[in-house]
């Protein structure tokens, strides 16, 4: 019920371990999107678009996630409308794997809407949001990430804008406004360095989701549509 393992250039070689929602009520409850929503995850026509749906075990939440490719670039992008049944705050986790490899990766909080991950003399992964952060933070997984510093505190309690090289996670809460019912997209991005990616990234965000959308499932209706229409030359 989440995104994980993207590949770039290549799909031999993943760069992201993860990217899910956390969301705690800053008191006593914590719910992570992997184990704690009850998700469906179903695809549209030919297994094109990916929708996720589910409600959260412990109250806090609704999700309703699609995520597609941009055929137009080195993109992943996700768009989620979360509904709040309690005061929460909602964050976001990226766990990068920059070429398949957990260990030796640097992170940064790039500005106030985009998350970056890199290796030196790999490749780069960079996350933008239509939503500004509230408050953000990098961290090594199992230690100081944003992960054991929610679960633990309910809230961010550190502001690390650097992390690396080691293995490495970025969380960023999520300005709602405090809205109970929202709307936010992201575009997961890949370049051969943290400023390509990070271009590559905000630049796909211009595009609405729906556009990017329909063009993604239209290459693949195209794609489907010749395959017929080569079984039907070859069976006559």
């Amino acid at each position: 019920g989440i995104l994980t393992e993207v590949f770039y250039p290549t799909v031999d070689r993943p760069q992201i371990g993860d990217f899910q929602f956390l969301v705690t009520d800053g008191v006593a409850t914590f719910s992570e999107q992997k184990k704690d929503l009850n998700s469906r995850v179903s695809y549209s026509n030919e297994g094109m678009s990916v929708l996720i749906e589910g409600e959260d075990k412990n109250g806090l939440y609704e999700l309703r996630q699609e995520i597609v490719a941009d055929p137009r670039a080195a993109v992943v992008r996700i768009h989620a409308r979360i509904r709040l049944l309690k005061n929460a705050s909602v964050y976001v986790l990226f766990k990068p794997a920059i070429d398949g490899k957990g260990s030796e990766n640097y992170a940064e909080i790039s500005d106030g809407r985009t998350l970056t991950a890199f290796r030196k003399g790999g490749h780069a992964a960079a996350l933008a949001s239509s939503l500004p952060f509230e408050s953000a933070s990098v961290g090594y997984v199992g230690t100081s990430d944003g992960w054991q510093d929610l679960s633990k505190n309910m809230r961010l309690t550190q502001r690390e804008k650097h992390a690396g090289p080691g293995n490495v996670a970025l969380t960023a809460q999520l300005d709602t406004k405090r809205r109970t019912v929202f709307e936010v997209d992201f575009a997961l991005g890949f370049g051969a360095d943290a400023q390509e990616a990070q271009g590559v990234a905000q630049l796909a965000l211009r595009e609405p989701f729906k556009r990017v959308r329909e063009s993604y499932e239209e290459g693949w209706n195209d794609y489907l549509e010749n395959l017929s229409t080569q079984s039907l030359s070859a069976e006559s």
